[in-house]
């Protein structure tokens, strides 16, 4: 399946396939996975459905009349990426796309948009997949992904790169108390 989505977002899915030693295509597809299960990520986007959507067990009402978003732009430059995706997640991007009625690819560009948006995603997945001690170029990599966070949040909340940096520190080293000055140094290490 290919996709065409915003340059910046392609970037910082790349980003994260390296600092995780995944393949894009399996991380696009559990960044999708993720979206499609994510009530916030719904949430967002039942305000534009056109036609009814089931998530879970709740049924969101369409309203012809509201505006589509296929020509909505989410950056001014794109690229085409390749996704693997399984049948069952297939058909729920399939309904997904039939709601918002628009075409599949921005159906899953707005999915994989608003997930990444979600810090939560980003967190969990790094720290799922990436164990080891931190080094200078995953640091500088982490930074890029926290600028597009910043850059593209539309909730108009900043995350500051020591609270991010600090929670994943504390969250690979085993959720452990650290004293703040440890941190501290830690921080200003890879500034």
């Amino acid at each position: 399946m290919h996709q065409s989505i915003p340059l910046a977002l392609k970037e910082c899915i790349s980003r994260i396939a390296y600092l995780t030693d995944q393949t894009v295509k399996d991380l696009g597809e559990n960044i999708c996975r993720e979206g499609l299960s994510s009530k916030l990520v719904i949430e967002i986007l039942s305000q534009n459905f056109k036609r009814d959507y089931w998530y879970n067990s709740t049924l969101l009402i369409g309203d012809l009349g509201r505006h589509s978003l296929q020509r909505v732009s989410l950056g001014s430059d794109s690229d085409r990426i390749t996704l693997k995706v399984p049948y069952e997640l297939n058909e729920k991007i399939k309904a997904l796309t039939y709601s918002l009625d628009v075409t599949p690819s921005k159906a899953t560009a707005l999915l994989m948009y608003l997930t990444l948006k979600n810090t939560n995603f980003i967190n969990e997945y790094i720290k799922k997949y990436k164990t080891s001690n931190l080094n200078y170029h995953f640091v500088k990599e982490l930074k890029e992904i926290l600028a597009f966070i910043n850059k593209n949040n539309s909730y108009n909340e900043v995350y500051a790169w020591s609270a991010f940096l600090s929670y994943l520190y504390g969250e690979m080293r085993g959720n452990k108390v650290f004293v703040s000055e440890e941190i501290f140094h830690w921080i200003k290490a890879y500034e």
